[in-house]
């Protein structure tokens, strides 16, 4: 595993959090549902078949934790990140079809 981004220092209770604690998946969780953000970690890992996947975890003020590995919300949330630079967001979980027929997952700023 490979931390590429973190939205602050981290414990190294909070990385674990982040990295090998259970999570919600966003395919789960509805259109439309607001997050919140306390903390956000981009890391690398490998699945069992060994495919290397991109990683984004993101915890809630609540204590929630969320993760995905959709290229587009995590390029979207990027974007929301440099726009808001350092000031507190909010950040709607969207789902969209491509023009292939498959559901994705991006956001956008509450």
């Amino acid at each position: 595993m490979e931390i590429k981004w973190k939205s602050a220092e981290l414990d190294k209770r909070s990385l674990y959090k982040h990295t090998r604690a259970s999570s919600v998946s966003l395919k789960d969780v509805d259109d439309g549902t607001i997050i919140d953000p306390a903390e956000i970690v981009v890391y690398e890992d490998t699945n069992s078949k060994g495919e290397t996947n991109i990683i984004t975890s993101i915890i809630d003020i609540g204590g929630n934790h969320f993760t995905t590995n959709s290229k587009y919300f995590r390029e979207e949330m990027k974007t929301i990140l440099e726009l808001m630079d350092g000031e507190a967001f909010q950040l709607i979980v969207r789902k969209s079809v491509s023009k292939g027929g498959r559901t994705f997952i991006t956001c956008e700023l509450a």
